[in-house]
């Protein structure tokens, strides 16, 4: 008898299954929207840092407040964010100098770096496919990165020669914050080499301001 009658719904017209399934699918309960106070709908917000309506279609259940809700008491969603969390924070503009700048600063080099540190920053790093766009590939983005590390560490390197008037040790360099690492020794092979480029670099300099 089961097996007749499953026969039988299994043959009928599309249109008819059609309404069978929208008669099966379970509705959601929800409030309406004057059961929530406007501190309630605040703190809802703020408790569960909910910034964008897709977070909160994601985030609700059953009996939560909706995207309308905030509409209809607020005015618009934006207005109802703004009563949550004040005004905006201006975001700087990503431009390919901030992503490199931001990469350095947070010693990112790997592709599996900058995912985990965009998803902890994802208010200061752009999207992995936003620098992939930027820059063509990651490979270019890191080899802007080390070539920003290599000439700030030079930098760095020359201003404490300069002030120390000999080439710094390892120790000295790292009570200066310079970090000599491996890129650096990969440069140049050795340390020796480094302060024979770095002197070259000083005399020309002496040179060009006349001994000074």
């Amino acid at each position: 008898m089961q097996s007749y009658i499953l026969k039988s719904i299994l043959n009928l017209p599309a249109r008819q299954m059609r309404r069978l399934r929208l008669m099966w699918t379970p509705k959601r309960i929800r409030r309406k929207c004057g059961k929530f106070s406007r501190d309630e709908l605040l703190d809802y917000m703020r408790k569960n840092n909910i910034r964008s309506r897709r977070k909160l279609d994601v985030y609700r259940k059953d009996g939560d407040p909706l995207p309308s809700t905030y509409s209809g008491e607020f005015g618009s969603w934006g207005a109802a964010l703004k009563a949550a969390f004040g005004s905006p924070i201006v975001k700087p503009s990503l431009d390919k100098e901030y992503v490199v700048k931001s990469a350095l600063m947070m010693g990112i080099i790997t592709y599996n770096q900058y995912v985990e540190a965009r998803k902890k920053n994802p208010d200061i790093l752009p999207s992995i496919w936003a620098v992939l766009k930027m820059f063509g590939s990651f490979a270019r983005f890191a080899s802007n990165v080390r070539a920003l590390s290599f000439k700030e560490t030079m930098d760095a390197y020359s201003r404490l020669w300069r002030r120390l008037g000999k080439a710094p040790s390892f120790t000295e360099c790292k009570r200066a914050g310079i970090n000599l690492d491996i890129m650096i020794i990969k440069v140049f092979l050795t340390k020796k080499s480094l302060d024979s480029y770095m002197q070259d670099v000083i005399d020309g300099i002496r040179k060009q301001w006349g001994g000074r």
